[in-house]
């Protein structure tokens, strides 16, 4: 689970409720951060190699974002800020762009627990590594895109392949329901999906999507239905 409330990020959830900023996919964070490293060197430590695009001129959205500001968390809960960085959604890496030369650098997915990337509009978007296991596939580290958090944690794998006859990327977007860092389960955007999760009170969900009108088949209200299940069982 999400837990250190140090870095805690508040999830677009509650953006969206009380701004109802229809379509936002980010955060608005008004909470505090661990006390941060200088960017210099430690920045420096961090790049194993420098960035080579593996699909370059494919057409598709290879990138979760431009170039944005944001901060780096250390496995140790310090971080580092004021870093230009952009998410690779292709090859699962978190790369920056060197001040100075503009070398754009993979960052060491082993050093860091998580990362923030601000977008132009002031809200953030938090990944949190987790270890998960895509279809057909054995288990892997990944970044996900963090968008509810609490007894169940909803976290996204915001991930594009190759399309199989042609250059361009194609969505592979995994959603993950985690009831601690250990156990999640693969959902669909669909109310059974949530309603007929291991270890949820169903009553409690299914009233939580009745009461707030929820038609939970895309992600803005399906992350909302967990966020507000969420405070219920408070």
């Amino acid at each position: 689970m999400i837990t250190n409330a140090r870095f805690k990020i508040l999830s677009f959830i509650v953006f969206s409720v009380l701004a109802f900023a229809a379509g936002a996919q980010q955060y608005d964070c008004n909470c505090a951060v661990p006390e941060s490293t200088s960017g210099g060197k430690a920045a420096n430590m961090l790049v194993f190699r420098e960035y080579q695009n593996p699909i370059h001129n494919y057409r598709g959205e290879q990138f979760f974002n431009q170039w944005d500001e944001g901060y780096i968390i250390l496995s140790n809960g310090e971080t580092i800020n004021n870093m230009t960085l952009r998410y690779d959604r292709f090859t699962d890496e978190l790369l920056w762009l060197r001040p100075g030369d503009f070398v754009t650098g993979v960052v060491n997915k082993s050093v860091i627990k998580g990362f923030v990337i601000y977008s132009q509009d002031l809200l953030q978007s938090y990944f949190l590594k987790r270890n998960i296991r895509p279809p057909g596939m054995d288990t892997i580290s990944s970044f996900l895109h963090v968008l509810a958090e609490g007894d169940l944690d909803l976290l996204v794998y915001r991930h594009v392949v190759k399309a199989v006859s042609e250059s361009r990327t194609v969505d592979n977007t995994i959603y993950y329901i985690f009831t601690d860092e250990r156990n999640f389960q693969a959902v669909r955007l669909r109310r059974r999906s949530l309603t007929h999760l291991q270890g949820v009170d169903t009553d409690l969900m299914k009233s939580v999507i009745k009461n707030n009108r929820l038609s939970v088949n895309n992600e803005l209200n399906f992350a909302k239905a967990v966020y507000l299940y969420n405070e219920a069982g408070r």
